[in-house]
This record gives C-alpha cells, structure tokens and sequence, in this order.
C-alpha cells in the first residue's frame, strides 16, 4: 500500500509541473482518494477527492465522465462517514452521467446499484435491496463470468441481502461462492477472503450456531489484523462480530473487552454520532 500511495504521488507531482494531462491527474487523484479510503484514513481521503471534482470543475464540461467517477467516490466516502443523504444526492448525479455514457448495462451502474441498494437497506427497503443487488450481479456476470473477483463482491453482497431477508440457505449458496472464488484468486490470507468469512459467521450467528461461527469470526479477524491497522473500520467490524458470538456463548470478559477496543477506537475514528459507534456503545452496554 505505501509504494502504491508513493507511485500516486509521484504522479502528483508531475501532474502539478504540468508534465501529464488533467484527465489523468483526476484520475490519479481518485485512485489516491480510494486508497486513503480503504486504509481508513478518512480526512485524508476528503481532501483529495474534493480536490479531484474542484478539478473537474476547473477543466472540463457538466457532462465528462470524470464527474461522475468523482460522485461516485465522494459518494461511497460520504456512506462510509455516515452522511447517508448526501451520498445518495451523489449517487444520483453519478448515475445520469454513466447512463448518458455507458448505457444500462456496464459495470459502472451495476456498482451504483450496489450502493444504491446500500442505502435502500439503512432506510428498511430490503426488498428494493435485493431488487438492485440482482440486477447488479446478472450485469456483472454478463460482462464478466463467474470467475472473477468483482462477481465474487456482488455475490458476497447477495448473500447479504438475503441473510438480513432471512433467506439463509440463499444466503450461504452466495457466500460459498464467493468465498471460493476469492481463495482461487487471492489465497487465505486476502482482506476479500476475510470479508467473506466475516459474513458467513454472521449468517451462522443469525441462525444461532455459533459454536460454527465462532472459528470463521476469528479466522476473519485474524486476517483483518494481520493487514490493516487496529483501528480500521473492518478491522473493528470482525472484532464486533466475534464479540457478539461470545456474548451468545456467554463468554462475557472476553466479548466485553472486543466490545470495548471497538467502541473506544470508533469513538476517536469515526465520532459519537456515526451509526457503527451508537451501535457499539449499545452493545458494550448490554454486554
């Protein structure tokens, strides 16, 4: 990660001297802001991405497709802070952008689905979800086939819907899936493997087997702290999870001090109003 964030702004400073063109120094910048993202550092992340669309702003007209890949960002890195409004507001501008250039049927508005659908579910609307995460997956899989790892996230998120759905032998069809194809590109020890293995303990969880999903929790949180800092959203995700299988298995020291890292680290991270952090609190209360 920190060779690829020393390549980004490399290019950076190129770009600055003029040395390459401004459609790939937005691009840069995107790809720099996801990687801030996906590490967790969230102010960072702000920056660069608003950086990115200011340069939109500055270069090019309404309609270049680098307006929709910045509210695509912008709006995927307002979810992920907890400003749910404003990151459907940006899906919206992203989605008529991407339809107007790539049509229905691309991978671009199979992700908007996706995080369309995402949004769905914070409000309730589980079945909507569902409607947009099949219709995302049968996108993908025309364009890409079953093996391949963007199918496998679609599934993964499949899976999801349906657990929440209670659909659960569905769910664990999509989950196996998954699952197997992300060991078959990326081995054991992949934050995606991880991801998966994180839901399938919940799955096992919701239906109370958690003599099951105990190992598959730990194994998830094993992997997520082996590659990310303590503090990373997954990180705190799998530490919560596993929490909540022990607190069942009435394991309570062990569920009250994961509950406890998650939520102090939550706290400092992501602020007392984010949704993960109330639910952490709550569930480091009961515990």
């Amino acid at each position: 990660v920190r060779s690829a964030e020393e390549i980004l702004k490399s290019i950076k400073e190129n770009a600055e001297k003029k040395i390459i063109d401004r459609e790939t120094y937005v691009e840069m910048l995107l790809n720099l802001g996801k990687l801030y993202r996906i590490e967790g550092r969230y102010d960072s992340a702000e920056v660069i991405l608003n950086n990115a669309l200011n340069e939109c702003k500055n270069n090019f007209d309404d309609d270049h497709i680098l307006f929709g890949e910045c509210y695509l960002s912008l709006g995927e890195f307002n979810y992920e802070t907890g400003d749910y409004i404003n990151s459907r507001n940006l899906y919206n501008r992203a989605e008529k952008i991407f339809l107007q250039v790539y049509g229905e049927e691309h991978e671009k508005i199979a992700q908007l689905m996706q995080n369309i659908g995402i949004l769905e579910f914070e409000e309730g609307n589980l079945d909507r979800t569902e409607q947009l995460y099949r219709r995302s997956l049968d996108i993908m899989l025309k364009i890409k086939g079953e093996i391949n790892s963007d199918v496998a996230e679609y599934q993964n998120g499949l899976g999801w819907v349906l657990r929440h759905k209670g659909s659960y032998e569905e769910s664990a069809i999509y989950y196996e899936k998954a699952l197997e194809t992300r060991i078959r590109l990326f081995g054991d020890n992949h934050s995606d493997v991880a991801h998966t293995l994180n839901h399938l303990s919940r799955l096992y969880y919701n239906q109370g087997l958690y003599e099951k999903a105990e190992p598959i929790a730990r194994r998830a949180l094993n992997i997520r702290s082996s590659i990310f800092e303590e503090d990373h959203p997954e990180v705190t995700a799998s530490r919560s999870s596993l929490a909540g299988v022990l607190f069942h298995m009435r394991k309570f020291p062990e569920a009250k001090e994961l509950y406890e890292i998650s939520y102090n680290l939550s706290l400092n991270k992501m602020g007392k109003e984010h949704p993960y952090t109330s639910a952490l609190q709550g569930n480091l209360g009961r515990t």
